[in-house]
């Protein structure tokens, strides 16, 4: 945790076989923002298109994402084909897609990969700090895209490597310090980019089915934004060299658009989030540190009124936690799968700290690094027990291979969890498969050991499979 940082990014690989077990649904009933009612204009944009075409054809698409962002209106469509080489940078424009329009309610503005299903186009994000964009914008959706970085300088962007993301900070800590404040050169944010931001009181942005990888940032990020779903991303191989302690998926500081307190307004599911490591120098309270490098984290909320929903997303070999919260309230943490992460820092599986306050831990699986923690409960910061949490949960999880108990127990309960093996199909990294397998002896410890109150669980798991009466417990329902 930092005291000062614009935003951390916290976040993976959709395995394509699904069990057979079929089961009566209860449980979590899925929200999302309403859906666009009304379709507006169809715009096309290439690679090669040309500013003098129409852009209202695939055959005559336009060049320019931003130039095509300018001229919608709520309700279009952005169709990104995939044809065409790769979208990069245009002179010193900054991130690839951008907009000054927003949409409205019923009527979002699409930015999507085309065809749709078919191939993603590739957006090339360097010397910039996000590839997209999104600040002060609603009613935004961003889909089916690939967003790459350039770390080896072979697109474009300069070569990074370690030692220059250090002498960044080196540089900056000073005025980081002396003021809180300070400007970065086009090289320096190089080491920063990131693939996807909202910002800036942004709200009702939908993220989903983009694969975002090798990138000096993280791969989405959102802050101070309200009414944000991320789903059916695959994310890896970010965060290793910025300064802020990035991470693959992350909120920091969301807004309250209403006073809205029932619903999910926060909703991250059915991602896969792995390999993302935080190497680079970073700035805290004490001096420099390493932090961050999560799966997944959900940072200081407190003001938050909201409500947030992390099921069904699967994260591994991160440098730090696999679903780690800081300072976050109101979150439900149901059905995820959580393998051999911390593997750059101490961090556990899944963590609670510094003042979380209700949050519910259900139907999880944490399988430890060896030596390792499967959960963690922190709060003091130099003695200070007032960022004591209060009611965090864990409620019917699988834990194994690593500590089951917290170094600090203040305002935490873990109770009904299992220690046993989840017999997971494979779990070499370079054909690494988390489902649960049946044919594994002695059983899953994972199989049929859910909770199945109604609220408290997931309806259906990663791959869409109903869960029933007797759950499973991770993102697979296996069975």
């Amino acid at each position: 945790m930092k005291i000062a940082k614009p935003f951390l990014i916290i976040a993976c690989v959709l395995f394509t076989l699904i069990s057979a077990c079929k089961k009566k649904e209860v449980g979590i009933i899925e929200t999302n923002p309403p859906p666009s009612t009304t379709e507006g204009t169809q715009w096309y944009v290439a690679a090669n298109g040309l500013s003098t075409n129409s852009g209202l054809s695939p055959n005559s698409p336009k060049g320019n994402i931003r130039e095509v962002a300018g001229l919608t209106k709520p309700g279009d469509f952005v169709n990104i084909m995939s044809t065409g080489g790769e979208f990069k940078r245009i002179g010193t424009s900054g991130s690839i897609i951008s907009t000054t329009v927003s949409g409205e309610a019923g009527k979002f503005i699409t930015f999507r990969g085309f065809p749709v299903g078919g191939t993603k186009p590739v957006i090339r994000g360097y010397s910039m700090f996000a590839a997209v964009s999104l600040s002060g914008r609603s009613y935004i959706k961003i889909e089916n895209l690939e967003i790459i970085g350039d770390l080896n300088g072979q697109f474009g962007g300069p070569a990074l490597n370690l030692s220059g993301a250090n002498a960044v900070y080196d540089r900056v800590r000073p005025l980081w310090v002396a003021s809180n404040s300070f400007t970065l050169t086009e090289a320096e944010t190089a080491y920063q980019t990131m693939g996807i931001l909202t910002q800036n009181n942004s709200h009702h942005i939908e993220i989903r089915n983009c694969k975002i990888h090798d990138l000096p940032g993280g791969a989405i990020g959102t802050n101070e934004t309200d009414y944000i779903t991320i789903e059916d991303n695959e994310v890896y191989n970010t965060a290793s060299l910025s300064l802020y302690g990035m991470s693959g998926i992350s909120y920091l500081r969301p807004y309250n658009f209403d006073t809205n307190t029932s619903d999910y307004k926060i909703i991250i599911r059915r991602n896969i989030s792995y390999n993302n490591k935080s190497l680079a120098k970073t700035y805290t309270k004490t001096g420099t540190a390493l932090t961050d490098g999560n799966g997944i984290i959900c940072d200081v909320s407190a003001d938050y009124n909201g409500k947030t929903l992390v099921e069904n997303n699967v994260v591994y070999n991160n440098g730090g936690g696999g679903i780690n919260l800081v300072g976050a309230v109101n979150c439900d943490i149901f059905n995820n799968t959580s393998y051999n992460n911390g593997q750059e820092l101490d961090y556990a599986e899944m963590t609670a700290s510094f003042a979380s306050k209700n949050i519910r831990f259900n139907n999880n699986i944490m399988f430890a690094k060896s030596g390792g923690k499967c959960v963690e409960n922190t709060y003091t910061n130099n003695g200070n027990t007032a960022l004591q949490n209060s009611n965090v949960v864990f409620n019917k999880n699988v834990m194994h291979n690593g500590s089951t108990t917290p170094s600090l127990n203040g305002g935490f309960t873990n109770t009904n969890f299992v220690t046993g093996n989840p017999q997971f199909r494979n779990t070499n990294l370079t054909s690494i498969d988390l489902r649960l397998d049946p044919a594994k002896t002695p059983m899953s410890s994972a199989a049929n050991f859910g909770t199945n109150v109604t609220g408290q669980f997931s309806i259906k798991d990663i791959l869409g499979v109903t869960r029933g009466t007797a759950p499973d417990c991770g993102a697979y329902e296996s069975f």
